[in-house]
């Protein structure tokens, strides 16, 4: 992550006995602007919350990303039951924690732009020798016109059928669950080269990884299964 320089960060705060209110939330980076607003109850120790980003630029957040703008909005809403309880144990809150009481939705969509293959999470899901990411990123990274999901929650699960990236190199394409207390992981993903693959496997030789050499005159889509947990994903090739 970088040394974010945020220019302002203002929000009305209004606190009465039954909630603390916030509105007209605004946080300003060197690009683009954040908004926000929610309230929080403590009785009964809930949450709503609602953010708006929108002309962000990906290198203000992450240096890693030199290319890369967009936007993202979210609304979560939940309670802190579990956080609260453990907090009392004088135990450490971690986001499980949190995640138990959470539901509600997220959507971003970034536009020309560049996946740095230490972000690329597709690294840890494919061991050796069909992992994606020494094939696609580990030379050059992964370039993208659009890259863009939205996410549903539902009381500590998370679902998308609407995970994407399109760019010159190749398409992606995945429709996942997640259970955020557990970790759990339940989905599918496909993988389309854009380009002849004997096209691709000059810019970047690790790509041939992915495929088996007789494939690598055609234009193949590939389809994974994904599973394991967020900390442990696995993929595997159908």
């Amino acid at each position: 992550m970088n040394n974010i320089l945020l220019n302002t960060i203002s929000s009305k705060l209004i606190i009465s006995p039954e909630k603390f209110s916030f509105s007209n939330g605004r946080i300003a980076p060197p690009n683009g602007t954040i908004l926000f607003s929610g309230h929080y109850r403590p009785q009964p120790n809930t949450y709503v919350l609602h953010i708006n980003g929108n002309k962000l630029f990906l290198s203000d957040f992450l240096k890693e990303q030199k290319r890369g703008s967009g936007f993202f909005k979210g609304m979560f809403q939940g309670n802190l039951n579990t956080a609260k309880t453990i907090q009392q144990k004088e135990k450490a809150v971690n986001f499980s924690h949190i995640a138990d009481g959470l539901s509600g939705k997220f959507s971003f969509r970034l536009e020309n732009g560049y996946l740095d293959s230490s972000l690329w999470v597709m690294n840890k899901l494919v061991p050796t020798p069909i992992s994606l990411v020494p094939a696609i990123s580990q030379k050059i990274g992964l370039d993208y016109d659009t890259f863009m999901g939205d996410f549903k929650i539902w009381k500590g699960k998370a679902s998308t059928d609407n995970f994407k990236l399109k760019g010159p190199q190749m398409n992606f394409a995945a429709s996942a669950e997640t259970n955020l207390v557990t970790g759990e992981l339940d989905g599918e993903v496909k993988v389309t080269p854009k380009q002849l693959l004997n096209k691709v496997v000059k810019i970047s030789p690790l790509i041939g990884k992915i495929f088996e050499n007789e494939l690598k005159g055609t234009l193949t889509e590939n389809h994974f299964t994904l599973s394991g947990t967020l900390k442990k994903p696995k993929l595997s090739l159908k």
